[in-house]
C-alpha cells in the first residue's frame, strides 16, 4: 500500500501491464511509475468487446504517452489481434502469452518484489488487494508450482499488476540473496514460509470476505 494515483509526467517512464478479460472475467490496466514502483492508474471493466478494449488500453497509453510507456498485454487467445493492432499503430508493446511457465515466472518476479516491498499501489484498491491476499499456489504431480485465484475467486488485477511489474525486474537487483541463486530456487525457499506471506497455499487459505464482483 502507501502508494498514490499520479497524473502524468514528461520526466517518467511507465509500465503498463494489461489483462484482457474473457466471458467471465474483468479486463484491468494497470500503470506503474518505473521510477517510485508506484501503481499510478488502475481500471477495471467488464466488456470483451475487441473495439471496446483497444480503445480504453489506447486511451490509456496516450494518456501517460506513447513516448513514455511500454505495455505488456496478456495475448492469450484473442489478446492477439490487439498486440498485433497496437504494434501497427507504432504503440511500444510487448505481447506475453500465458502458460504456466510464463504464468510462474512473472508471479515469482511479482512475489520477490512485493516481498521486498518495492510495489506502492493506494489503499483504495480493495479488489487488488482482495485479490492478492486468497492468491494461491500448489504442487503439481510433477512437483511444478502451479500459481492461481481459489475456485470462485478471481486474478485479473493480480495478472495486470504482474505484467506492468515484469520490466521492472530491469530495474530490481534483489538485495541480500545468494547471487549463484536462481529466482525460482529463491521462491522455493519463500514457499516455505506461504510464498513470502503474500501468497497463500490453496489448502490453506485464510478467511476473508469473499470477492464482490461488482
Amino acid at each position: 500500500g502507501c502508494g498514490k494515483f499520479e497524473e502524468p509526467r514528461d520526466d517518467r517512464f511507465y509500465y503498463i501491464g494489461v489483462d484482457l478479460g474473457r466471458v467471465q472475467d474483468f479486463s484491468v490496466i494497470t500503470v506503474i511509475d518505473s521510477k517510485t514502483f508506484n501503481v499510478v492508474y488502475w481500471e477495471k471493466f467488464k466488456d470483451i468487446d475487441y473495439v471496446f478494449q483497444k480503445k480504453r488500453i489506447l486511451a490509456v497509453i496516450r494518456r501517460y504517452g506513447s513516448d513514455h510507456t511500454k505495455t505488456i498485454v496478456d495475448q492469450t487467445g484473442l489478446g492477439q489481434p490487439i498486440v498485433d493492432d497496437l504494434q501497427r499503430e507504432s504503440i511500444n508493446v510487448e505481447g506475453l502469452v500465458l502458460t504456466n511457465t510464463s504464468k510462474k515466472d512473472l508471479i515469482e518476479n511479482l512475489s520477490i518484489m512485493m516481498q521486498q516491498r518495492k510495489i506502492q499501489y493506494p489503499a483504495s484498491l480493495t479488489d487488488l488487494i482482495s485479490e492478492l491476499q486468497v492468491f494461491s499456489y500448489k504442487m503439481s504431480e510433477t512437483d511444478r508450482i502451479q500459481y492461481s485465484a481459489p475456485s470462485g475467486y478471481h486474478d485479473d488485477a493480480v495478472i495486470s499488476l504482474a505484467l506492468a511489474c515484469w520490466s521492472l525486474k530491469d530495474y530490481s537487483p534483489v538485495f541480500g540473496r545468494d547471487p549463484e541463486m536462481t529466482q525460482t530456487d529463491l521462491v522455493k525457499e519463500s514457499s516455505k514460509a506461504e510464498i513470502n506471506g503474500l501468497f497463500s497455499r490453496e489448502e490453506k487459505v485464510p478467511y476473508i470476505r469473499p470477492y464482490n464482483i461488482m
